[in-house]
């Protein structure tokens, strides 16, 4: 009777053992994370080997049950996304995600743009010519269209909500300048909000006119304050769809 008791109490144990862990990993929610050098939190350590743990998307999911993965990818732009979003590997992390966040669109820029750039920043009060803004208005409708095929595609593989940020002007100083060539795809970005299922992170409004606090020296990526402010309008944007 005695060993019989035994048994049934470390049967009973076992049980427990085994249940838990199995609960938990069907409670805990995924977070997946596209987009390029900003999502990737690049600059944050000291090599870029890995996706740093300072980086936005860890920074969301702080106290709640979601595991990360974080696919950002330095220098990508939209089609470079693109073309990995087709990807298997890419795929089967969309496929499986609960929310997915999407910060794509600065390299479009900052690499289609840089003569443009050069100029905002080294000469003073500069006013886009008519070439400059038919070069940004190019690479907005390009950047558009590839968004478009994007949430296509993540539509295809699942329905949950996507965080879409817009894009936030570096340059400390520059946002009237820099702002202006960047109005157009931001209130492209922000017209995606019309689907009940896409939440707007809106980074550009959020940085504005406080560069020199959010983005790290010399550089064009946001430091420990400006990823936690990413973070937290990405938290904002998951609480309106939950």
């Amino acid at each position: 009777m005695f060993k019989s008791t035994v048994k049934l109490a470390l049967s009973f144990v076992l049980c427990f053992v085994i249940m838990v862990p199995t609960a938990f990993a069907q409670e805990q929610k995924s977070l997946v994370a596209l987009g390029d050098s900003i999502t990737f939190g690049y600059n944050l350590d000291t090599k870029n080997n890995h996706p740093s743990k300072d980086a936005f998307p860890e920074l969301v999911v702080e106290g709640e049950k979601y595991r990360v993965r974080n696919l950002g990818v330095p220098g990508d732009t939209s089609s470079d996304l693109l073309t990995l979003l087709k990807t298997e590997k890419y795929r089967q992390a969309v496929r499986h995600a609960d929310v997915i966040t999407l910060n794509i669109g600065s390299a479009d820029f900052l690499k289609g743009a840089s003569p443009i750039i050069a100029k905002i920043i080294t000469i003073p009060n500069y006013q886009p010519t008519l070439e400059d803004v038919s070069l940004m208005q190019n690479i907005t409708t390009n950047l558009v269209t590839n968004l478009q095929q994007l949430v296509f595609e993540i539509r295809t593989l699942t329905d949950k909500p996507i965080i879409l940020y817009t894009i936030y002007n570096p340059f400390y100083g520059k946002d009237a300048q820099a702002g202006a060539l960047l109005y157009g795809a931001n209130l492209a970005i922000r017209s995606f909000g019309a689907d009940s299922s896409i939440e707007i992170a809106d980074a550009f409004t959020a940085f504005i006119g406080k560069q020199n606090l959010l983005i790290l020296h010399e550089d064009v990526h946001p430091n420990l304050e400006g990823q936690q402010l990413l973070a937290d309008l990405a938290g904002n944007a998951i609480q309106e769809v939950n």
